[in-house]
């Protein structure tokens, strides 16, 4: 069966289906945070996705919700990091989907159209995923998308984990 994988801007309006989504214990397997527990705040904090430049006014937050048909599955999401001197447009994203959505290409599609609108959108020469290195689905599906692991001295970040592998892809690469 063919689903219809769309992403639109998170904003507060989410709030309630994406706290559910993320109750998801299996969402959790290889990250170094837990479940929200408090819906209220968690709604002021998909607020605060609208707001889209970071106070220190050089990275944009962007996160989008993914939906697949009529259903809210996860999220995916993007810091720019806007150029200077030392370095192009950079983003790092991330993918969080409930496991009820794994493995049916879904986190692969809503990851493809992420990159296509960081590049054309915002100009991103060069993106950036961190996976802890036990998390093979993870890695997998950076590595399907053109993701290559290089070494974490290239990574041009400060939030770096022990633990971590650092995965690049160029905009000028393809899917």
């Amino acid at each position: 069966m063919t689903h219809q994988v769309t992403l639109e801007p998170l904003n507060r309006l989410h709030a309630r289906a994406l706290f559910d989504v993320l109750q998801d214990p299996q969402i959790y397997a290889f990250l170094a945070e837990s479940p929200p527990t408090d819906f209220d705040q968690y709604e002021l904090r998909c607020g605060l996705c609208e707001i889209l430049l970071a106070p220190n006014g050089v990275e944009w937050w962007l996160n989008w919700v993914v939906w697949v048909d009529d259903e809210i599955a996860g999220y995916v999401q993007a810091t720019v990091y806007m150029a200077n001197e030392a370095r192009p447009v950079n983003a790092e994203i991330a993918y969080i989907l409930h496991s009820a959505f794994h493995g049916r290409g879904i986190a692969s599609i809503a990851t493809t159209r992420l990159l296509e609108m960081l590049a054309d959108d915002y100009a991103v020469r060069d993106f950036w995923v961190t996976a802890l290195n036990t998390n093979a689905a993870s890695i997998a599906l950076a590595q399907k998308l053109g993701f290559v692991e290089v070494d974490a001295a290239q990574y041009p970040f400060d939030n770096f984990a022990e633990g971590d592998i650092v995965l690049r892809r160029s905009a000028r690469e393809t899917t």
